[in-house]
C-alpha cells in the first residue's frame, strides 16, 4: 500500500475557509477508532492508521458501484485532511497488537439525510485485508469485495457488502458510530477582474479511436464558443511553442472572457504541457478526466505542476475530487487564493458543467463567486454533490 504514498500525505492540515453546497451540508466528524497490527510492526503505527484511513471513503458514498446505494441509503464524503491522537496500546501478544486512537475531520453528507444511520466502516486490520477477502474463482484469485482488483488502489471501491463478499463484522471490519456536528457554511464569496479572464478546458480523451464522453463535451464545447466568439485564433500551435501530438486545441474569444479549448490523452505527454500553461496562465481552469489528475501529470509523465501566484478558480470534473485532488491541487498551490468546485461523489457520464460555465460568464459583466456557484451547481446533476471550497 506504500505506493499510494500521495494520499497518505493528506493527513497534513490545510485551512479550508468556506464549503458551500445545494446538494450536501458539512459537519465536523469525530469518532474513536481501533486497528489491529503485526506486532512486529508497532513501530509504524501511523502508517498504518493512515492505511486503514483510506478506506473511509468508498463505504461513505465514493464506492465505483454506479447503481448501489450506501446502506445507509444517503452519500457522504470524507474531507481529504484530519487529524490522528491519542494512540493508545491496548494489548499485544508477540504476534497481535491492537491500537485505539481519536479521529477529528471534516465530512459532506448529503442534505435531509438521517444523521443516525451513518456509520464510519474500516478494516480492522488493514495489513491483510485484501488478502482476507480474496478467493478463487475461475482457477484466478478474485475479490468480491471492491471493483478494483489491484491491490494498490483496492481501497477506492472497497465495501465489505458487495455480493459474494465473504467479511465478517467485527473480526475482519468494524463498524463505528461517529459524532457529527453541523458546520455553518460562509456565504458571499466574490471575485472580479478588470481583465478578461482566461478560461481554460482541459478535456481528457478516454478512450482514443472511439466516441466517449471527452469527445462529446469537446464538440458541443466547440459549437458553443463557435456562435458567441467574436473571432478564432489561427495560431494555437504558435501559442503552444511547439507541435504537441494527440491533441485537439481550440482559441475563441468573446467581450467577456477568452477561452482555450484543449482535448487529449492522458497517456500523451502533450496534454499535461498544455495543463501547465493552463495552471500558470489561467483564471479559470475546468478539468474532464479521471480523479487524481495531478499525480498522473507528476509521477506518469514527469511533469511538475506549477501554479501562478494569482487567485484561480479549479473546476475538477471527476469521480470524487473532493477527497482525491482538492487538497493536492492546494498543497502545490501554496501562494495566493484558490477555488476549489469538485465533486463529493462519482460522476455518471456526459454533463453540462462546462458549458453552464460559460453561459455564467457571458451573462456577467463581473464575476460574483457566489452566484456564479450557486447557478453552476443548481444544475450540476443531484447525485454528485458538487461543492465548492476557498483556500486561505
Amino acid at each position: 500500500m506504500k505506493s499510494i504514498a500521495f494520499i497518505i500525505s493528506l493527513i497534513s492540515i490545510i485551512s479550508f475557509a468556506n464549503f458551500s453546497s445545494n446538494e450536501s451540508q458539512e459537519f465536523t466528524l469525530k469518532f474513536t477508532g481501533t486497528i489491529e497490527i503485526p506486532t512486529q510492526e508497532k513501530l509504524q503505527i501511523k502508517d498504518l492508521i493512515d492505511e486503514q484511513l483510506l478506506y473511509l471513503s468508498a463505504p461513505l458514498g465514493i464506492g465505483y458501484g454506479l447503481e448501489e446505494k450506501p446502506l445507509t441509503g444517503f452519500q457522504s464524503a470524507p474531507h481529504p485532511t484530519y487529524q490522528v491522537s491519542q494512540i493508545t496500546e491496548l494489548q499485544s501478544n508477540t504476534e497481535i497488537s491492537i491500537f485505539s486512537y481519536s479521529y477529528s475531520g471534516k465530512i459532506q453528507i448529503e442534505k435531509n439525510a438521517s444523521l443516525n444511520a451513518l456509520d464510519v466502516v474500516l478494516p480492522l486490520n488493514p495489513t491483510v485485508i485484501y488478502k482476507t477477502g480474496t478467493i478463487r474463482k475461475r482457477r484466478r484469485n478474485y475479490n468480491p469485495c471492491s471493483d478494483y482488483q489491484l491491490e494498490s488502489i483496492f481501497f477506492v471501491a472497497w465495501r465489505p457488502w458487495r455480493p459474494g463478499c465473504q467479511l465478517t463484522v467485527d473480526v475482519d471490519y468494524i463498524k463505528i458510530k461517529p459524532q457529527l456536528t453541523k458546520i455553518n457554511s460562509k456565504q458571499g464569496l466574490t471575485f472580479s477582474t478588470t481583465q478578461k479572464p482566461k478560461v481554460f478546458f482541459m478535456i481528457y480523451d478516454d478512450v482514443i479511436g472511439r466516441r466517449d464522453t471527452g469527445d462529446l463535451t469537446f464538440d458541443r464545447l466547440q459549437s458553443k464558443l463557435s456562435k458567441i466568439s467574436q473571432s478564432r485564433s489561427k495560431n494555437m500551435r504558435q501559442w503552444l511553442g511547439s507541435k504537441y501530438k494527440r491533441l485537439a486545441f481550440s482559441y475563441f474569444t468573446s467581450a467577456h472572457a477568452d477561452y482555450f479549448l484543449v482535448k487529449g490523452s492522458l497517456e500523451s505527454k502533450s496534454f499535461f504541457q498544455v495543463m501547465n500553461k493552463a495552471f500558470n496562465e489561467g483564471d479559470i481552469v475546468y478539468h474532464l478526466g479521471h480523479s487524481a489528475v495531478l499525480n498522473k501529470m507528476e509521477y506518469s509523465s514527469g511533469i511538475k505542476p506549477r501554479f501562478s501566484s494569482k487567485k484561480q478558480l479549479f473546476v475538477v470534473d471527476s469521480c470524487s475530487s473532493y477527497y482525491f485532488d482538492m487538497l493536492r491541487f492546494r498543497n502545490l498551490k501554496p501562494s495566493g487564493q484558490m477555488d476549489f468546485i469538485s465533486n463529493g461523489v462519482i460522476t455518471k457520464g456526459y454533463n453540462n458543467k462546462a458549458e453552464l460555465i460559460i453561459d455564467q460568464l457571458e451573462s456577467y459583466q463581473e464575476i460574483r463567486y457566489d452566484q456564479f456557484f450557486s447557478n453552476l451547481t443548481s444544475q450540476f446533476g443531484k447525485d454528485e454533490m458538487a461543492s465548492l471550497s476557498r483556500t486561505k
